[in-house]
């Protein structure tokens, strides 16, 4: 059996079984399969929401939660960041106590940007913009409840990946978090007498409040089980970090969500849902790359740890390749497929189906740079990603701007694929420039890298 597992990888794009063998078998098989099985549920609650309500209803939902996406991003403060970069040396050198009150640390600060975050916003949405956004202030306030929560479910998870409990965190986020916004919004449904749309926000809130306990019981059993040395260095709380990290997030969050951002402010929110639901199958295009991710933290702080002064920059060419052929797989099954399944949320959400062709060209970009972004970022150098970002991100508001006006959902993805390939392009450049050769899926590791 695990001769025929090994052809079908190689086929896949894994060309080193050795070197994914702790990757792949141990952490990464379960975290797909949890992701698949995530990605079934959400795409159930998502069609049991958009038939239960309506079209109206979905639309204005997901505009309201692409901006609570973004605000939360600002309030975090770039602590799932600090975490990512500084919990898995701390681990390595079983610095418990420091783990510990590098957690406390990042809440209490998170407490302070959340107030900042949610005051400016209410005071913004309420006396200051008009347009689309005053025009839905009510459910904008019922969702502050929202930034709140995903805020410090967001330092959570982020904190469980860097202790490299990223089964677990997967396992809270794309399977229980899910199954909780079904259930409260059958009870909201059936129990309450208010308008839909406050409904879906407040059971997307009570279910994120209920992933925060759970992820609470797994932090606490994990750092239980952590050994704990007898001297630990003197941890530096120092904010400077986290500023080029939420500024970083920032802009990436605006990178990804700009386009749907925009569309709300150009067009209908009846066009918004349904190119949010083009956006999700999008999504899954990128699975591959996202698994990946996950366990890159780790990977690289291990690869520091044992072999000092060592880059392991020959790791992004194995990525680019299992990345590229995975994602070229997934992404054409769902293109063949993704007609039909946007049916399932109403025939009115079909006509964002050939958007996803342009999500689809976008994915394979995204691939063939073998998370470098990542990479740099775990190095330092995340000046060349905020960068590359700042650049990609004009880029986009400027095709934008050119192209939602006239082509709507057509228009907003292009200017995503725009700012997508202007992105991995200069990443490519930096990377070339620092390490001596472009990441790409198409030669072997060894003719590169001795």
């Amino acid at each position: 059996m695990f001769r025929w597992l090994t052809r079908l990888l190689q086929l896949a794009g894994k060309d080193s079984i050795s070197f994914y063998e702790n990757l792949l078998f141990k952490r990464s098989s379960i975290v797909f399969a949890t992701q698949f099985s995530g990605l079934a549920l959400a795409f159930a609650v998502n069609i049991f929401l958009a038939r239960l309500y309506g079209e109206d209803v979905y639309g204005i939902y997901s505009y309201i939660t692409s901006w609570t996406a973004l605000l939360s991003v600002i309030a975090l403060f770039g602590m799932d960041d600090v975490h990512l970069v500084r919990i898995p040396s701390l681990k390595l050198n079983h610095e418990k106590n420091n783990i510990v009150r590098l957690l406390r640390w990042s809440l209490s600060v998170n407490v302070v940007s959340i107030v900042c975050v949610v005051a400016i916003f209410y005071f913004a949405i309420n006396f200051l913009v008009g347009g689309r956004l005053f025009a839905n202030a009510f459910f904008f306030n019922c969702s502050l409840l929202i930034i709140v929560m995903l805020t410090i479910m967001n330092n959570l998870i982020a904190f469980l990946r860097a202790l490299d409990r990223v089964v677990w965190g997967e396992i809270i986020d794309k399977i229980i978090r899910p199954v909780l916004f079904l259930l409260l919004l059958i009870i909201f449904f059936y129990f309450a007498n208010f308008n839909p749309v406050v409904k879906t926000i407040l059971a997307n809130g009570f279910g994120l409040t209920g992933l925060i306990i759970c992820m609470l019981i797994v932090i606490i059993a994990s750092l239980k089980k952590l050994n704990s040395s007898a001297v630990s260095s003197q941890l530096d709380f120092s904010l400077r970090p986290n500023v080029r990290y939420v500024f970083l997030n920032i802009i990436y969050t605006l990178s990804i969500r700009l386009d749907i951002l925009m569309l709300g402010f150009f067009t209908p929110t009846l066009m918004v849902g349904h190119y949010n639901v083009a956006q999700r199958i999008g999504d899954i295009f990128l699975y591959p790359i996202a698994i990946i991710n996950l366990s890159m933290p780790t990977l690289i702080s291990t690869e520091r740890h044992n072999n000092p002064g060592s880059s392991a920059a020959s790791v992004l060419m194995r990525v680019s390749k299992n990345s590229f052929y995975q994602c070229m797989l997934i992404g054409s099954f769902f293109l063949v497929a993704g007609y039909w399944i946007m049916q399932w949320y109403g025939k009115g959400f079909t006509e964002a189906f050939p958007i996803l062709i342009i999500f689809f060209i976008s994915c394979l970009v995204s691939a063939i740079t073998g998370s470098a972004d990542v990479f740099f970022i775990m190095e330092q150098q995340e000046k060349k990603v905020i960068y590359c970002r700042l650049v990609s991100l004009t880029t986009t508001v400027i095709i934008a701007l050119i192209l939602i006006p006239r082509w709507n959902m057509i228009g907003a993805a292009f200017s995503s694929l725009s700012g997508n390939i202007v992105y991995c392009a200069l990443l490519e450049l930096f990377f070339r420039r620092k390490y001596g050769f472009f990441v790409h899926p198409f030669s072997h590791l060894q003719n590169k890298i001795t």
